[in-house]
């Protein structure tokens, strides 16, 4: 049996418990089981999928042929160089597609 919370708040050997108790009854494989059915059903994994593409092909780009590699002391420098690849790879983008 599930033990009762009496506040709203869990500790983490409140949530252990509570998975340990799901995963013996094995409703926390039926769980995540619906979840990815319904995921396919939807779509939601083509189109994230679609996403991560594009967006790691930008991150790879710039890493590789603009050595992009971040090893700057204080977030303002850092986004200013971020900001600065991000550029030069949208004008090379313009300039040569």
């Amino acid at each position: 049996m599930i033990p009762r919370l009496r506040f709203w708040r869990t500790d983490a050997n409140t949530f252990r418990l509570f998975c340990k108790k799901l995963t013996e009854a094995g409703a926390l494989d039926a769980v995540f089981a619906d979840f990815g059915r319904q995921l396919k059903e939807r779509g939601y994994n083509a189109a994230k999928s679609k996403v991560r593409a594009r967006v790691e092909y930008v991150f790879a780009r710039q890493r590789d042929q603009m050595g992009l590699f971040i090893r700057i002391i204080g977030t303002k420098r850092a986004e200013a160089r971020i900001s600065l690849a991000n550029v030069a790879y949208n004008m090379r983008r313009l300039i040569f597609r």
